[in-house]
């Protein structure tokens, strides 16, 4: 297998304690997915992916906090 392939093949997913270390850095926006990838040592698609999905879960859960349209609530709005 050669470079090429080997970039297009999908890492591995998080654990749970990388989850939360990615999602807390992430948080910071000090840290892009490359950064955070490399700090915990898995792929940056992994990273992406994970951050993804947390905001998906939180479009669920409090969908009037985060519009699925991506549209952002300007202050003083409820």
């Amino acid at each position: 297998m050669n470079n090429r392939q080997a970039a297009r093949k999908p890492s591995r997913l998080l654990t749970a304690n990388e989850a939360e270390i990615c999602l807390e850095l992430w948080a910071t926006k000090r840290f892009d997915t490359f950064d955070i990838a490399r700090l915990l040592g898995v792929g940056e698609d992994a990273v992406a992916r994970t951050i993804q999905t947390a905001r998906d879960i939180v479009r669920q859960l409090y969908p009037e906090i985060l519009p699925s349209d991506g549209s952002a609530l300007r202050k003083g709005e409820a």
